[in-house]
């Protein structure tokens, strides 16, 4: 009797050993895949609403023929505007310049001449208006969506309608959008988004120009303003979305010359790095001469107040003079949303006087490319941002020895 109870305990233990080896992992495995699968099925769903909320894919702009009569380009409004797209590229197309490393570093210099007073450091906000447009450029499929959002304080008053025509140079006769006409504001909203193909070895030729006009209660168009951004100029391995200030048609984009210099902002060090690479098509102070005696200098300010000084060498006798020079400046991050640079040209004359050239002032509550240039930095930290940027001036009387210069 003991025997035969001995014996059906064993048989049990192996019956329920053998369940448990082979029986429970299958099972496991059964409740385990349908777990999977209605998270891959989640995950779906989650982008597809995604999509949806970012609203419709624009109509493509296609190359037409010349001799063909133009087809109306077809635009699809975005309703639900969040962001211009979730697409992103593996490959930069920013600007034409990569620093390089063991640049020289600039010098620090107690007293710099200067074109302005501090007072002027302020840049200027049009005076016609600001238009606010967005880029994504798909590298690998070669397409460039266009958006235009919306524009703000425009000169053109309450009772005007607007509309936006959009440029791509320098094959604008086949690569032309229009939004639709906005009634009667000043600050009117478009949402509309255009694209284009666009090959890679294509981007740093482009240009974007972006044309405001107005219709008044008699039907005349009139032009409102415009503002162009050169594609190798931004960065696209990102969307962005940028305000432009607008100038008129026949305001020329700077007649004292471009400057290019890079940024970037170390934020475990507190350290921003302002690269100079070049000047070119500068105004001279003899006109008769298409070169002469130039340096960069850089000045920090905070609250309308200068809180560091730097310079480069002189480049003698160089009608488009490189630099490369690196200046570093000390500075907290949670200062990069109240300070500025300002950067200003300058020659030396007859070696005894400085004068300014030009000057640009990029930073927080600035504008157009020298706001973007800055919001870029920011968005990307650690990575050196080079763009041109256009010379302005402010007239001044005050010289110099050259001895502060060099």
């Amino acid at each position: 009797m003991i025997l035969l109870l001995v014996g059906i305990l064993l048989f049990g233990i192996s019956a329920s050993y053998f369940v448990v080896r082979f029986y429970f992992p299958t099972f496991h495995a059964i409740i385990w895949t349908r777990n999977n699968e209605e998270k891959q099925h989640l995950t779906k769903k989650k982008k597809h609403d995604n999509f949806e909320e970012s609203g419709p894919v624009p109509e493509k702009v296609q190359p037409t023929n010349n001799n063909q009569p133009q087809d109306k380009v077809q635009v699809v409004e975005d309703t639900s505007y969040t962001h211009i797209s979730g697409r992103s590229s593996p490959g930069s197309t920013g600007s034409e310049y990569e620093p390089g490393y063991n640049l020289p570093r600039a010098a620090s210099t107690d007293s710099l001449a200067s074109d302005t007073s501090v007072l002027e450091l302020l840049p200027d906000l049009s005076k016609i208006g600001q238009i606010e447009v967005g880029f994504d450029y798909d590298r690998d499929a070669s397409e460039l969506v266009l958006s235009v959002i919306q524009a703000r304080d425009l000169c053109t008053g309450n009772e005007m309608d607007h509309y936006v025509n959009i440029y791509v140079y320098p094959d604008a006769a086949n690569m032309r959008s229009q939004t639709k006409v906005q009634k009667k504001d000043p600050s009117p909203i478009f949402k509309e988004r255009f694209l284009y193909s666009i090959e890679p070895h294509e981007i740093p030729v482009k240009v974007v120009q972006f044309q405001v006009f107005s219709i008044d209660k008699y039907a005349r168009h009139k032009h409102a303003g415009e503002a162009e951004v050169r594609l190798a100029d931004v960065d696209l391995i990102r969307p962005l979305r940028l305000w432009l200030n607008l100038r008129e048609m026949d305001e020329r984009p700077s007649e004292f010359g471009e400057l290019m210099f890079s940024m970037s902002y170390l934020p475990t060090a507190e350290r921003l790095t302002v690269v100079v690479v070049k000047a070119k098509g500068l105004k001279w102070y003899r006109s008769q001469r298409n070169f002469g005696d130039a340096f960069v200098k850089v000045h920090l300010t905070q609250s309308g107040k200068r809180i560091a000084k730097k310079k480069t060498s002189v480049k003698r006798g160089e009608s488009h003079p490189t630099f490369n020079e690196a200046m570093i400046f000390s500075l907290p991050q949670t200062a990069l949303n109240n300070v500025q640079l300002r950067l200003t040209v300058a020659e030396v004359v007859d070696n005894e006087k400085i004068v300014s050239i030009g000057h640009v002032i990029v930073g927080a509550n600035t504008g157009g490319t020298e706001l973007t240039h800055w919001q870029q930095m920011i968005s990307s930290l650690r990575k050196p941002i080079a763009m041109w940027h256009y010379l302005r001036k402010q007239e001044s009387k005050k010289k110099e020895p050259v001895a502060g210069a060099s």
